[in-house]
């Protein structure tokens, strides 16, 4: 498996259990979040799993090449719309939630809309490398700060308070 492909599973990880895990598991800790939880690894990895053989089955192609020669074009218009439209709210919820995380933690006083800005600022930087210069950079981010996080989470496990 492409080194990278985990490194962005592994990012969206982490991501998701920063930013979503402690709020849904206060908000629903007595309506079935903890066997979600479960649920959710479960059915991710093997959706994951059964997404990294459908690919596998086309070597050098992307969703848009594969759809192009299975589908016709208004329903192959109406499913890529579609998708780019569900990945763009996936980003925007993930983008705000890094927003969230910044105003709250570490910078209140800083209202959202100018860390917004800054953030669209540095995306749209970043946006102009190739492809596998960002995919050296989120290497290097994952490298760096996954045993802070580890550290963190184990201290926060051990700790009496």
């Amino acid at each position: 498996m492409d080194r990278y492909f985990l490194y962005l599973v592994l990012l969206n990880m982490l991501t998701n259990v920063i930013i979503f895990v402690p709020r849904f598991l206060i908000q629903y800790r007595f309506d079935g979040m903890l066997i979600s939880i479960v649920i959710a690894i479960v059915a991710g990895m093997a959706l994951m799993y059964a997404d990294t053989v459908i690919y596998a089955r086309f070597p050098g192609q992307g969703f848009p090449e594969i759809i192009k020669n299975r589908l016709n074009k208004p329903l192959r218009i109406l499913i890529l719309i579609t998708f780019a439209v569900f990945w763009f709210f996936a980003g925007l919820l993930t983008l705000l939630g890094y927003i969230d995380i910044l105003h709250r933690f570490i910078n209140p006083e800083l209202s959202k809309v100018l860390l917004l800005t800054f953030f669209l600022l540095i995306l749209c930087f970043v946006i102009q490398f190739p492809t596998k210069k960002v995919m050296y950079l989120l290497e290097i981010i994952l490298y760096i700060n996954v045993p802070f996080i580890a550290f963190i989470f184990i201290k926060a496990v051990t700790s009496d308070y």
